[in-house]
This record gives structure tokens, sequence and C-alpha cells, in this order.
């Protein structure tokens, strides 16, 4: 121990063994006669009374030099407890002595032994936390011990997380990976976990950039890769790998779009996906629905009949190119797809389904065919809980061969059957009316009327159907049904509706308009102005925005100030009359708390 600490001494405090020769090489023991000074020694002046202290070059007052001998006492007393293994009180010495004044380089070979006790200490008690503490802090001691502590350091808060991950403290975990992330920001194992933990905390926001970062270390490490190997050798199994976790990356950022309702970009990140790894089946299939639910199956088929090729006995992939085929307008494809669906699961309710569905419309769209009969008896076999569609066909088929009095009977026995009475007397009437039979369709659609009394969604549909057929007046009272309920939004969409069909424009201007002398409040007049304006009736429309704006003045209405000076807005300043807007404006003026920071309608004229 004696040499040992002697040895530590700095090279140029060790003046004991100049001045006396025959001194034993080891420090002072209990038998020496300098016993009192003993390990202070090296800061005793002894026979030089100048004599300055060779680390702080002061001259001390008394036998020792005070500083030094607080800051050698740290370092020995921080040997003393390394050598009976109290690591703690010895880190604790240590820092005592580095933080006075102490070399460095003299304390780091006990430092680094003693934060790599402490940190086996903290594996083997399973404390994780204190672990990474502990590698951080031998991280700090510098050198080549310092690279490897801080790659440590990373590999604790990396299994800490994982414990907080596993115990579903997503947060902690996403915050040990990112203090991990800053020490190791090439590993993208740690930031595709840090992702999904930040998604599994609702963090989508924060998870996103790390998706995206992960995907461009992975590109760059292929690329590289790529140019390696210009011979055409297989991926090899790193290369393999990487595709794989890039196109987990993309599905990630797919589902993190599809939370924002960004279909577009989820597509993106789903066809990128598939080109990491165009093998994946799973990624092909859901591109394919996504593309479908966008209402681009043209865009499907190409995948799903790659599937199809690839799994020829999937029934799912078989309805999942059905109901592209479909959409397309190809019916005689849909069916077939449905029928080798049906060879493979003869009981599936879904494939009856979808079959019973195709076979129908394949009648409705061709009642003059050979096989139209057939197809609308087989969808009868094939819905028996929703013969609805099925007698629909079948009566549109009796039509198209002249059995007129049969049509009747099979579109009556329709109508008494349904859930939905007044869907399917819209549908009957829809089936009269393609086949001339102009005065069924309206007897038909009447009795709609009557049965979407108790079921008002119906309206918006029976109002277009009025629409096509001229009848103003049906169609207005198809409106007032709407309004006085209160549904303004099913209203809107009954003059989409009316817009969509022939003239519907000409036809819902007439009808609005004649529906502004009813309007029993100023909720309703609100809808009527903005039908008015698309249907391009300027003139009525502005002078009932004219009219809403004065009574809201009046009776100090918020929700009609704010209608509309909106509206002006969004047209341009050409509704309000300059009456109307100074009156609209200084009750604005009045009421500041209604429009704090004004950015439109009255406020933005000049």
């Amino acid at each position: 121990m004696g040499r040992m600490r002697q040895s530590l001494l700095p090279r140029s405090l060790r003046w004991h063994r100049a001045t006396s020769p025959r001194q034993s090489n080891r420090l002072p023991g209990p038998s020496s006669p300098s016993r009192r000074s003993s390990m202070l020694s090296c800061c005793s002046p002894r026979a030089r009374p100048t004599w300055r202290c060779p680390r702080c070059g002061r001259v001390p007052r008394t036998t020792h030099c005070p500083d030094c001998v607080v800051l050698y006492a740290n370092f020995y007393r921080g040997l003393a407890h390394a050598r009976r293994r109290e690591l703690q009180p010895a880190a604790e010495a240590l820092e005592e002595a580095v933080r006075l004044g102490l070399s460095r380089e003299l304390v780091r070979e006990h430092l680094i032994w003693t934060y790599n006790q402490l940190v086996i200490d903290a594996v083997l008690d399973q404390d994780l936390a204190r672990a990474a503490d502990w590698l951080t802090k031998l991280s700090e001691v510098g050198g080549q011990t310092a690279d490897v502590a801080r790659e440590n350091v990373a590999y604790a808060l990396r299994l800490y997380g994982q414990e907080k991950a596993r115990a579903e403290d997503y947060d902690e975990a996403a915050r040990l990976w990112t203090k991990a992330l800053e020490i190791t920001p090439r590993d993208f194992v740690l930031r595709q976990n840090l992702a999904v933990a930040l998604e599994r905390a609702d963090r989508a926001d924060e998870a996103i950039p790390h998706w995206h970062e992960l995907v461009q270390q992975l590109a760059k490490g292929t690329a590289k890769s790529g140019k390696a190997r210009r011979d055409g050798a297989v991926a090899t199994e790193d290369e393999a790998l990487s595709a794989h976790v890039q196109a987990v990356a993309h599905r990630h950022l797919a589902d993190l779009y599809l939370e924002e309702d960004d279909l577009g970009r989820a597509i993106a990140q789903m066809e990128r996906a598939l080109t990491a790894v165009p093998d994946d089946t799973d990624t092909r299939r859901e591109l394919a629905g996504l593309l479908i639910e966008e209402g681009s199956p043209r865009k499907a088929l190409p995948h799903l009949e790659r599937l199809v090729a690839d799994q020829p006995d999937s029934v799912d992939v078989l309805m999942s190119l059905s109901a592209a085929h479909r959409l397309l307008g190809n019916v005689d494809a849909a069916v077939k797809a449905l029928e080798r669906a049906y060879v493979l699961e003869p009981d599936n309710p879904l494939v009856h389904l979808g079959l019973g569905t195709a076979t129908a419309l394949r009648a409705i769209d061709s009642p003059a065919a050979a096989t139209a009969e057939g197809d609308a008896r087989r969808a009868l076999e094939l819905l028996p809980g929703g013969r609805v569609l099925g007698l629909v066909a079948l009566g549109t088929v009796q039509l198209a061969q002249g059995k007129r009095k049969a049509a009747i009977r099979t579109l009556k026995k329709c109508v008494r059957e349904a859930t939905d009475k007044a869907n399917a007397a819209i549908e009957t009437g829809r089936v009269y009316w393609k086949a001339g039979e102009r005065e069924l369709a309206a007897e038909a659609w009447a009795d709609a009327m009557k049965k979407a009394k108790r079921s008002p969604e119906r309206f918006p549909a029976l109002a277009a159907e009025w629409a096509k057929a001229g009848d103003v007046e049906r169609c207005k009272e198809c409106f007032k049904e709407l309004l006085s309920r209160g549904f303004v939004v099913d209203a809107i969409d009954a003059a989409e509706a009316v817009i969509a069909t022939p003239q519907g424009k000409l036809f819902l201007r007439r009808a609005l308009a004649e529906l502004v002398p009813w309007a029993p409040d100023i909720t309703v007049r609100m809808f009527l102005a903005q039908g008015l304006l698309r249907a391009d009736d300027m003139p009525t429309a502005r002078a009932l925005v004219n009219s809403i704006a004065w009574d809201s003045v009046s009776t100090n209405d918020a929700e009609g100030i704010l209608f509309v000076t909106d509206l002006d807005y969004k047209y341009r300043y050409k509704l309000l009359e300059r009456r109307t807007a100074t009156a609209v404006a200084q009750w604005l003026d009045a009421n500041p708390t209604v429009w704090p920071e004004p950015v439109g309608g009255v406020h933005g004229r000049a």
C-alpha cells in the first residue's frame, strides 16, 4: 500500500526522497520519527524555511499546505474506501479531490475502476437507472474508456426503456430512448422503438419525424450497399433486414397519416413499403384496400390480380377483386371472381351476400339479357335476409320482358317485405321510371313520402326523384319536412342531390325561392340563402342575406351576424348593401368579444 501511494504522488512532490537518499522508497510508517506528518509529509517544508508548495506555488504559514492537505486527504480516503469496496464513498471522495483541483490524470484510473464496479453492482441489482447514471459519469472521465462508457450508457438506457415499455409506461420509455438516441443517433432499432413508444403514448406528431429519419438512414445504407454490389449478387441478410425495417417504418407512417385522415399520404407510404419489400402480401392487400377507399379501383386492380395469383384460394382477396371490378362497372368480372369464392367456401354468408348482390346488379343493368331472370332468381336464393334487391332485380327483368302485372306484384311484394319501406318504395319508383312507367313511379314515390315521415333520412333522395319528375310542389314538401324537423344537414344533402339531376340548379332555384316566405326561423333562412347561392340565384340570395343581417342586428343575434359577415367575405363583399354593412360593422364594434380579431366580412371592407 505504501509503494502504491508513493507512486501515485506527482514526481514534483516526492522531495523527501531527494533530501534523504538513504530513506526507504516506502512512505513513513508507524515506526518512523515523522509519524505525525504521515501521508501528508509531502506538504511539509521541513528544512526549507521559504519552501513553496510545488503543487499550488504558495508559501504555507504552518508546517503544511492546507489546501493540498485536504485535496490529498480526499484522494487517499477514496483509495482506502475503494480497497474496502466501499464504492459509493470512494467515488464521492475521488470526485471531491478532482473538484478541489487534483489532476484528473492522477485520479482517472481509480475513478474508472470505481465507476465500473458501481455499474456492475447496479446491473446485478437490476437497477438499470442507477447503472445508466454511473455509466454517464464514467463517460465524462474521458479517453477510450469514455467512448465505451457512452455506448454502455445508451445500452443501459435502452434496457431500462424496454423495462418501462413492458410496464406500458410509454412516456418514460420514450424519454429514456430519446437520451440513448442522443448518444447513438445511428442506431435504427433504437429509433424504431422510440417511434413506436411515441405512437403508443398518443404523441403521433413526435413519432412521424423519427419514422422519416429512420427511412432516410436505411435508404442511405441501402444505396451504399447497392453501389458495392454492382455484379448483381443476391442481397445479403443485413440488406434484407434493412428493407424489412424500412417497410415497417413506411407502414407505421401510413397508419399515422390515416389517423389524421390524410389518405393520400397514407397511400404514398404504403406504396413505398411495398417497393421496399415487394413480396409482402399484407402490405399489398392493405394498399389495394386504401386505393379502393380513395376511389381509385383501377389502381387497385393490378395489386389484387397479383394477390389472386399468389393466393388463389383466398376468399377475401377474391371478394376484394370483385368489389374493384364492380366499382369499375365490370359486373361480369365481379361475378366471375365471386363464383370462384363460392366454390371455395359455399357456406360463407359473406360470399352469399356478395354473389347475390353482384348477380342482382347484373340483372338490373342488363334486364333484357338471356341470363337476367336466372341472375335475379339466384339473387333471391342467395339473399334470404336481403330479398329487397333480388325482388327489385326480378321486377326490373319482368318489366323488360313485358310482364307488367307480374312486375307490379313483385315490386309491391318488395315493399311489403322490406324493413325500410320508404327506401324500398323509392327503389321501385326508380324501376318504374327507368322502364318508362311514369305514373307508377309517381305513385311509388308518393307512397314513399308517407312512409318517409318515420324515416326522414329518405327525404333527400325523394327530393331528387321529384326534381327528376319535375314536381316542384313535392320537392318543396321534402325540404319543408326536413327543415321543420331541424335536419339542416339532410336538407343540404337534398339540395346537392337535386343539383345532380338534369336542370337541377334551375329546379332548386324555383323550389327554394318559393320557400323563403315560409321560413319559420333564422336558421332555415340561413340554409335557404346558402342553397340559393348554390343554385346561382344571386338576387334572391342577396335580398335574403340583407334581411338576415338586419334582423340579427335588431335582435342581437351573434350567430346571424357572424353568418352574414362570413358569407359576405366568401362572395367578395357582393352580398351586403353598404347601409347594411355599416350597421353590421357598428354592431361588431359595440360587441368586440364576438369577433375580437376580424379577418373578413364587413371588417375587411375598404
